[in-house]
């Protein structure tokens, strides 16, 4: 059996939805459904993300790499 790593976390939900997760998800499955939801909602962020990285790529300008390699070295010496 593998042994995974967990952490306790404290989260702070409306009194109307911690009504209807106790409702709708058994005790001792709680957190399995929140960590499953989660990780959907990370997974439709980074997909949005993406889709929004190829929409700039596609309308934006156009930009030499040797201008962005710049402006990158440029930016980690201003801190």
């Amino acid at each position: 059996m593998q042994i995974q790593n967990f952490e306790r976390i404290n989260i702070i939900l409306p009194k109307d939805t911690a009504k209807q997760l106790r409702r709708a998800v058994p005790r001792g499955q709680r957190s399995k459904f929140v960590k499953k939801a989660i990780e959907r909602q990370l997974a439709e962020g980074r997909k949005d993300m993406y889709d929004e990285l190829l929409r700039v790529r596609k309308t934006g300008p156009k930009v030499r790499l040797e201008d962005v390699v710049a402006w990158v070295r440029k930016d980690r010496q201003s801190h």
